[in-house]
């Protein structure tokens, strides 16, 4: 970026009449541009010496509304060419608008001689919209694409900590290193290309009739160039995290707007992507896909909520020393309105990463408690999603409900070893809040994640649960067998009750029990029951 106060730059002041299309200079014009200032006081003047591949983005400067211009722009001048700076403000007076500005010497090379680039870095007034420049240029392309069946790329580029920036050192800050990053993004840029600054913290990019190689250069260069990016002016390091994405079109895309709405597609794409930063629409699109199949599933779990189909199914936690029941596990199920009950476990993975799972985990948590006021001896298990474990507001509810001891310490709350390792402070929290109602924690899923003992120690559960994957055909993996048997001796050493899922026949029954599991549960036992299997005990008995 050229230093305004360098005063080895040459430059010269001008104010532009846009309505009457007449131009004023102050200071030395020839000097500077080579030719008498007389020679350029219209628009159409100056039009005249500007590389032709600028003349239609310098017009589309002009009338476009935004309120401050920064770009750079080729001038033809007796057989030579220069690269300039212009650096202006729109103002108005009555009905007449006005351009004042300053034109230098382009020292920053972002204006590759030769190429006539027009690399517009332009900051609108922050209104939350594109600016109209990005629009009608986006615009013409998309038709011109139409008509003469070429091809080209919308790529945006989202700076993501740019917020953290400002809160950390200042707008001021924030806008000089995105003033700076547009520039050197449009140093970048191959034949055809445009960038502009289209909000707070994303840059636009316009290619025309790219190959999917270039597109890929062109990201990577933007991504080495934003890992190690130094502001010039500035003393300490800006670090910069960066998403992009982006769109081919005129194909498949109705107009300028959906082009924009697809190319914002594959950015949230890449901003949720583990440990990549670019996404293509086409890539986002198939997981659209699947986001769309999620929606539904979502739909039709919110759907049985409102209608009160969903229902406690509790099967049974069996002791390994006498074949009593200690508790009953809550499983969710659908009644699909014809007697037939589904299981809603495939959907709550679904609600938590839409956010709604903690209504789900509360429907539970109420439901239970009331059927609990009734009886006296059930114990029951509930499981808590992982998103739950870390909400506060649910904890609040929680400790609102679970008010009778004498029910709450009825209770086990099976919370997953993901849980536990995806945030152990906040899990730690939660399990010391539910013991300290009364209730007792179980860890399940254990085997899975490989929880350090260290994390154990810290969670201060009670009992842990052993994954069901470990269990199914035990009788022929011996190595599940070995693991089993040192996850056992590693609760006991601990002070844990053991609990082994999925058992589903007598001789792994038998196996579990010859190695000291303290609990068993599968369908061996029983399978899951929506009508109180504790009440047909009852009346057995």
């Amino acid at each position: 970026m050229v230093d305004k106060n360098n005063s080895d730059v040459p430059s010269i002041f001008y104010s532009h009449d846009i309505s009457a299309g007449e131009i004023k200079w102050y200071g030395d014009v020839e000097s500077l541009l080579g030719v008498r200032s007389e020679a350029l006081n219209t628009r159409q003047k100056f039009l005249k010496l500007l590389h032709e591949q600028d003349k239609r983005s310098y017009e589309m400067n002009i009338s476009s509304l935004i309120d401050e211009v920064d770009c750079q722009y080729n001038i033809l001048v007796n057989g030579s060419e220069l690269s300039l700076r212009e650096i202006a403000v729109k103002t108005r007076v009555g009905d007449r608008q006005f351009l004042n500005g300053i034109i230098t010497y382009n020292t920053s090379g972002h204006t590759r001689p030769g190429q006539g680039k027009y690399n517009i870095a332009i900051r609108s007034i922050l209104t939350g919209k594109f600016d109209s420049t990005f629009l009608e240029s986006l615009r013409r392309h998309y038709l011109e694409g139409s008509q003469n069946k070429q091809t080209y790329t919308l790529i945006l580029v989202s700076i993501d900590n740019l917020p953290m920036i400002m809160n950390w050192q200042g707008e001021n800050v924030a806008l000089s290193v995105m003033d700076d990053v547009g520039e050197n993004i449009g140093a970048l840029l191959m034949k055809d290309a445009y960038c502009y600054r289209v909000n707070t913290d994303q840059f636009g990019i316009i290619v025309q009739n790219p190959t999917s190689n270039e597109i890929e250069q062109l990201v990577n260069e933007i991504a080495k160039f934003v890992s190690i990016y130094k502001h010039p002016r500035l003393e300490d390091s800006v670090h910069l995290r960066l998403s992009i994405g982006s769109v081919n079109f005129p194909l498949g895309v109705r107009d300028e707007i959906d082009v924009i709405n697809k190319a914002y597609l594959a950015l949230t794409n890449a901003k949720g992507m583990e440990g990549e930063f670019y996404c293509d629409f086409e890539d986002a699109k198939r997981d659209h896909i699947d986001a769309q199949n999620e929606m539904a599933q979502l739909h039709y779990l919110q759907q049985a909520y409102r209608e009160k189909r969903l229902v406690i199914a509790y099967q049974p936690l069996v002791s390994s020393k006498d074949g009593t029941v200690e508790s009953y596990e809550c499983l969710l199920r659908i009644n699909d309105g014809r007697g037939r009950y589904e299981s809603a476990g495939r959907l709550i993975g679904v609600a938590e990463k839409m956010g709604t799972v903690e209504t789900i985990d509360e429907y539970v948590l109420k439901t239970v408690i009331e059927e609990m006021t009734e009886t006296r001896d059930v114990r029951v298990n509930i499981n808590i999603s992982n998103s739950t474990t870390s909400s506060e507001q649910w904890l609040k509810m929680c400790t609102k409900e679970l008010f009778d001891e004498k029910i709450a310490s009825r209770i086990t709350f099976e919370i997953t070893e993901t849980a536990a390792q995806k945030d152990l402070r906040k899990t730690a929290y939660f399990t010391a809040a539910i013991q300290g109602l009364g209730s007792n924690v179980s860890l399940d899923d254990f085997g899975v994640g490989f929880t350090s003992f260290r994390q154990l120690r810290s969670l201060s559960i009670n009992s842990i649960k052993i994954d069901g994957s470990f269990v199914l055909g035990i009788e022929e993996n011996k190595e599940n067998l070995i693991f089993i048997k040192s996850l056992i001796d590693f609760g006991k050493s601990y002070g844990l009750e053991t609990v082994a899922e999925c058992v589903e026949t007598g001789d792994i029954a038998k196996k579990l029990m010859e190695m000291g599991v303290d609990y068993m549960q599968g369908y061996y036992f029983g399978a899951p029951d929506v009508n109180k299997p504790w009440l047909k005990k009852a009346v057995g008995s």
